[in-house]
C-alpha cells in the first residue's frame, strides 16, 4: 500500500523543482524570422562595423531567398529592427536556378561579402551607387562596375514567380532605391552592404 505523502514533503518537492528547474522548462522561444536576419547581419558585418562607417544602419541582402520574395532588407543596427525591404535581383544562375557567385570581371554573377556603399552618379539606368568590395570574395566589385541600382523590371510586391536577373548587380525597384537613397544620401558616414 502506498505511503501517504506528507505536505511538508510535497512542499520541499515543489520549491526544490521551482529553484532548481528540474521539473519542467519552457522550451526557448525560436528566434523569428526578423529576429533571425537581424543576427545573421550583424554577424556578417561585424568585422566591418568600424570607425569611418555607419554603425546604426545597414543593408542586407539575401540572394539565398527565392528572387520573387523581399531580398534586400534595412536594418536598424542600434535598435535591432528591420526598418524597409524590398525585391533584389540577382546575377547568373546554375540550371536548377540556384545563384551563382564569382568575382572574376565578364562572369556576369553576384559577388557574396560586405560591401561600402560608396559615391552616387548617373550611370545606364539612372541614378546608382558605386560599391567598394572589401573581402576577398568581392574585392573586385568596383571594377566589375557592380553598382546598386534600379530597374523597372523589378516588381514592387513579392511574387510566386522569380524575377529577372542582373549582370551582378544588387538591382532594386525604382521606388525601394529611392527609399535606399534617402539612408545613404543623409548618412554622414558609407552604409555597409552585404550580400549572402
Amino acid at each position: 500500500m502506498p505511503q501517504p505523502v506528507s505536505f511538508t514533503r510535497f512542499a520541499i518537492a515543489t520549491v526544490s523543482c521551482l529553484l532548481l528547474g528540474s521539473c519542467h522548462t519552457e522550451p526557448k522561444p525560436r528566434p523569428q524570422p526578423e529576429e533571425a536576419l537581424l543576427m545573421r547581419g550583424r554577424s556578417a558585418l561585424k568585422p566591418h562595423l568600424k570607425q569611418g562607417v555607419n554603425r546604426d544602419i545597414a543593408f542586407f541582402v539575401d540572394l539565398t531567398r527565392p528572387s520573387g520574395q523581399n531580398r534586400f532588407f534595412v536594418l536598424d543596427l542600434r535598435h535591432n529592427q528591420v526598418l524597409a525591404q524590398g525585391l533584389c535581383c540577382n546575377g547568373r544562375t546554375d540550371a536548377q536556378g540556384r545563384v551563382l557567385y564569382s568575382n572574376t570581371y565578364g562572369s556576369n554573377c553576384s559577388s557574396h561579402g560586405a560591401a561600402k556603399v560608396s559615391y552616387r552618379y548617373r550611370g545606364q539606368f539612372g541614378k546608382a551607387y558605386k560599391l567598394e568590395g572589401l573581402e576577398q570574395s568581392n574585392s573586385n566589385l568596383f571594377k566589375r562596375a557592380v553598382v546598386l541600382h534600379a530597374h523597372s523590371c523589378i516588381p514592387e510586391a513579392p511574387q510566386q514567380a522569380p524575377i529577372c536577373v542582373s549582370e551582378g548587380c544588387p538591382t532594386v525597384s525604382p521606388a525601394f532605391l529611392e527609399t535606399l537613397a534617402a539612408y545613404i544620401d543623409h548618412s554622414a558616414q558609407p552604409i555597409l552592404l552585404y550580400i549572402e
